[in-house]
């Protein structure tokens, strides 16, 4: 599902992406968020990070992601303010890339 943000104050920093040829590796800087705070969703190709203190305030991140990657095996870690999230290519798509 899509999370309706139209009428929010959310900031929007960029992500740093990087890719190999076997995973992506995400990393967002969300200051003075908390783990707890942070929920993640994946709609259409989209990973949607979402960071909040209160409804309606708080930090919101979007990356369209590649076909072929496996979300089942991916792992989130959360350290201070930093998300990292790595998300492994499917087999198929990593032959193809070779």
């Amino acid at each position: 599902r899509k999370w309706n943000l139209i009428n929010n104050d959310y900031k929007r920093p960029m992500p740093e992406i990087t890719q190999s040829s076997k995973e992506i590796i995400i990393d967002a800087k969300l200051p003075n968020m908390l783990k707890k705070n942070v929920k993640l969703n994946y709609n259409y190709n989209t990973l949607e990070i979402l960071a909040e203190k209160r409804k309606g305030k708080g930090l919101y991140v979007a990356v369209t992601l590649p076909k072929g990657i496996n979300l089942d095996k991916s792992k989130m870690s959360f350290k201070g303010s930093k998300l990292s999230i790595v998300i492994p290519k499917t087999l198929k798509n990593v032959r193809r890339n070779k």
